[in-house]
């Protein structure tokens, strides 16, 4: 199945970034985060429980958070995947604790309550990366397959 139909299909595909200095930056810089080393004038501040978002901004954090999307070509990816010109819109880093439970029930981020539409419209299109912290691997997420559009892109470690 070609990368494209298998997007639809499923409502998202996996990859991984190419290994390059961006991204031995960028998991160097995560592992600061994870480790409470914070930049001056940055937080990580709860927004559910068990997570701390990066605030104000993750973009004015370090310049990888931008420059990894471009080394791997992510506006021509998504380009190709869905047929639009899409503009990123937000970029976050969550750093999340080890729970018992998940700190967000199973949920999707646009659906309708009686005729009226909640959340975005069309659906955003997520990246989400994964990197593998202190050589640990930990379920992240679970994925329902199926041509619900949700449309998402995942990001492993090498």
């Amino acid at each position: 199945m070609k990368e494209r139909q298998e997007y639809f299909t499923n409502g998202f595909i996996t990859r991984r970034f190419k290994r390059s200095k961006s991204l031995e930056r960028l998991n160097t810089v995560l592992l600061e985060i994870n480790s409470n080393k914070i930049k001056e004038d940055f937080t990580l501040e709860s927004k559910y429980p068990s997570t701390f978002d990066l605030r104000p901004n993750v973009y004015d954090y370090d310049d990888v958070f931008l420059d990894i999307l471009f080394e791997n070509n992510i506006p021509l990816l998504l380009k190709s995947l869905t047929g639009e010109d899409l503009t990123l819109c937000h970029v976050q880093v969550r750093r999340s604790i080890p729970s018992d439970t998940s700190y967000m029930p199973w949920h999707r981020d646009t659906y309708f309550i009686d005729d009226r539409i909640v959340g975005n419209v069309p659906p955003a299109h997520k990246i989400i990366f994964y990197p593998t912290v202190e050589n640990e691997s930990n379920p992240k997420l679970e994925i329902l397959k199926g041509r619900f559009l949700k449309m998402e892109i995942y990001f492993l470690s090498p």
